[in-house]
């Protein structure tokens, strides 16, 4: 329990230390694997059977965790937020640094690497939005020390108006040029920039060309759920036992869709959190879910004013958790995945228990 600041820094340094070991051993796996003649050594599967039931997926990473998608979830939720906002705060929660460079610092771009190696679309989405929101800050503040140095006001707002459009086409490029490269390595996103598709079928047939029409229909049948039960859904885990009816008409046309339900036993669900919790629990569960979101956030920004760079810390982790999960919940619909209310509770508890929280007026340990 992170009761103090003794435990909250134990708990820094445990993720630290954890990620640390997955990381590790998704580089070495990537290393052995690149050097070998053949496939996967059998020696690795053995090692990789004894932490999950699944076995590798080829180039993608994937962690001790069960599939690719998994472990982008938690590097999202858990992992590379506090390692940014590490990072951004100038903090570390090791005893030292080696040449300025904190294991945080180290941790950030080899988790990056393996997140953008896992071909998580909706992970490497989520990451690329929480960056972009400290970017959009960092622009605020760039914008705002050129422009004082100004003297005129018609080139004051030139000058703001220019940076502005010119940095917002650098992000655009580099978020166009990273779907590039997925393009030309991830087959599922060959046709991304066949619009002409969109044009002339519909966004449920592009959809399906770029493998994720299924998921679509499901969220589509989760959306159809709550318009039919809006005030307080249909019940915890119960959205299955409503799913082939307000499936979509052309969700039958989909070999995904057919073979879950004619060939399973089991129920489907949704594959969308947002979705589920609708349908599930209505508008009213929804708001409940939405307001603690909501609080974390605010909690998680007054933390980011703080004179305490531990504390500036967290609070820029619970902001890039919750940026990341707002993509995140389109491609995890389980309550009991543990990450989310990890980094939830952390925020809680560095707000809670650690000490008095000092409101900083400006910048704070010379970061932005």
């Amino acid at each position: 329990m992170p009761h103090d600041d003794h435990k909250i820094r134990q708990t820094l340094q445990a993720i630290n230390w954890g990620g640390a070991i997955m990381l590790g051993w998704d580089v070495l796996v990537s290393a052995i694997t690149f050097l070998s003649p053949g496939d996967t050594p059998t020696y690795l599967r053995v090692v990789q059977h004894l932490f999950t039931t699944t076995t590798f997926f080829g180039i993608r990473s994937v962690g001790f965790a069960a599939e690719p998608s998994w472990l982008a979830h938690i590097l999202n939720m858990v992992y590379l937020p506090y390692w940014l906002g590490a990072t951004i705060s100038n903090y570390t929660a090791a005893r030292k640094k080696i040449w300025k460079i904190s294991l945080e610092n180290v941790l950030l771009v080899v988790g990056f690497g393996v997140l953008f190696k896992t071909l998580s679309r909706a992970g490497l989405g989520a990451f690329i939005l929480a960056l972009g929101f400290f970017f959009v800050q960092l622009n605020v503040w760039v914008v705002k020390k050129i422009s004082q140095k100004v003297g005129s006001k018609t080139a004051r707002g030139l000058v703001t108006t220019g940076l502005i459009l010119g940095l917002l086409a650098i992000y655009v490029g580099g978020a166009t040029g990273m779907v590039y490269v997925l393009s030309k390595i991830d087959p599922r996103m060959e046709q991304v920039f066949s619009l002409d598709i969109l044009a002339q079928s519909g966004f449920t047939k592009y959809a399906d060309t770029l493998q994720f029409g299924e998921r679509f229909t499901y969220w589509q049948a989760g959306w159809r759920t709550f318009n039919q039960h809006p005030l307080i859904g249909v019940g915890i885990g119960n959205a299955g036992f409503y799913f082939t009816q307000n499936l979509p008409d052309n969700a039958w046309n989909l070999a995904e869709v057919r073979q879950l339900i004619y060939h399973t036993s089991g129920l489907m669900n949704v594959k969308s959190m947002w979705s589920r919790i609708l349908a599930e629990t209505g508008i009213v569960g929804f708001s409940f879910f939405l307001l603690l979101l909501v609080v974390t956030g605010i909690t998680a920004f007054k933390l980011t004013q703080s004179a305490d760079r531990m504390k500036v810390t967290v609070g820029r982790m619970g902001i890039c958790m919750l940026m990341a999960f707002i993509i995140e919940g389109f491609s995890v619909d389980s309550f009991a995945l543990p990450y989310l209310w990890f980094t939830l509770g952390l925020v809680a508890a560095v707000w809670r228990w650690s000490s008095q929280t000092q409101i900083r007026q400006g910048e704070t340990n010379g970061s932005f």
